[in-house]
């Protein structure tokens, strides 16, 4: 007989004679203590989660190419970003404004090509902006989140991030901005978004991640899209720097941004990914993938 159906039988037996002897009441109360008994008595449960594709959206041209690069929401309307530009959209995904062209004039002059993978932080939008493939001026600014129009931007320091500024992804309770290389990234970032996006440390990651195009906070830590040859969700933990992998599309093309948000058919992360090449614009589109957890008890 295991220990645990001994310990089950034994004090099973223990009940039944105090039921005897004094009664329904005095066995309750015996029942009662022997709930709260140490947890070491008691069946343990291990969660598991698992991911399941619940969706998926599609966005030809021209409103595919303008949803390209990043994706955010508020948690009633969703931000798209593309390599020049912002756009909001709201539960049906039609346009409710649109800004082709954000990034401000002056860093345009100064070669600034590309935003990334874009957030929403208290009304307003975080935004990373890089001039690729030279990498040589990164930059964090703030946009108003109804307009779409700049509001401010900083520098970072290139050592930090060598290879561009591909993602950023806000602590709205800490007020920081998470970011980090596109390639062989090695840590990630920490700036402070209230404080002209000054730098507050890093996070070394156990192991180089390349090709993270995207990020977003989920229960203190990041989910972050990785582009690789499976298209893969990992999750980054923030407290060790651990990635595990939480799932991957395992289809052709390029994984862009991430977004968190409960929707109505269960999904909670949201992927696009970019399929075709806009040499080919019949067959260039965005596909917007939709995923639900589920955690189960082993």
């Amino acid at each position: 007989m295991s220990r645990r159906r001994s310990l089950t039988l034994t004090l099973t037996l223990a009940i039944a004679a105090v039921t005897i002897a004094y009664g329904v009441s005095a066995a309750s109360a015996v029942s009662t203590a022997l709930a709260a008994a140490p947890a070491s008595a008691k069946p343990t449960c291990t969660p598991v989660e698992s991911w399941r594709r619940v969706g998926v959206d599609t966005f030809p041209l021209p409103e595919g190419g303008l949803r390209s690069q990043g994706i955010a929401t508020d948690g009633n309307q969703w931000f798209f970003s593309w390599k020049f530009g912002l756009e909001r959209a709201d539960n049906t995904y039609a346009d409710t404004a649109n800004n082709p062209v954000a990034i401000p004039p002056e860093l345009l002059l100064n070669g600034s090509n590309h935003i990334g993978d874009i957030d929403y932080f208290k009304g307003r939008l975080v935004v990373p902006i890089e001039d690729g493939s030279a990498y040589l001026r990164p930059y964090l600014a703030l946009y108003d989140a109804a307009t779409l129009q700049p509001i401010s931007y900083d520098a970072i320091a290139r050592d930090l991030q060598v290879e561009g500024v591909p993602w950023v992804a806000a602590d709205a309770q800490r007020g920081i901005a998470y970011t980090a290389e596109w390639n062989n990234a090695k840590q990630i970032n920490m700036f402070d978004i209230e404080h002209h996006f000054a730098f507050r440390g890093a996070i070394p990651l156990q192991q180089p991640i390349s090709r993270i195009q995207g990020a977003k906070l989920f229960e203190g830590n990041l989910l972050a899209s990785v582009d690789d040859n499976a298209k893969t969700v990992y999750r980054i933990d923030l407290s060790t720097g651990a990635e595990t992998k939480l799932f991957s599309i395992g289809k052709a093309g390029e994984l862009e941004g991430i977004a968190i948000r409960p929707t109505t058919d269960g999904a909670l992360v949201h992927v696009m990914l970019m399929v075709g090449t806009l040499s080919d614009p019949q067959n260039y589109h965005g596909e917007l993938y939709h995923y639900a957890r589920t955690v189960s008890c082993v």
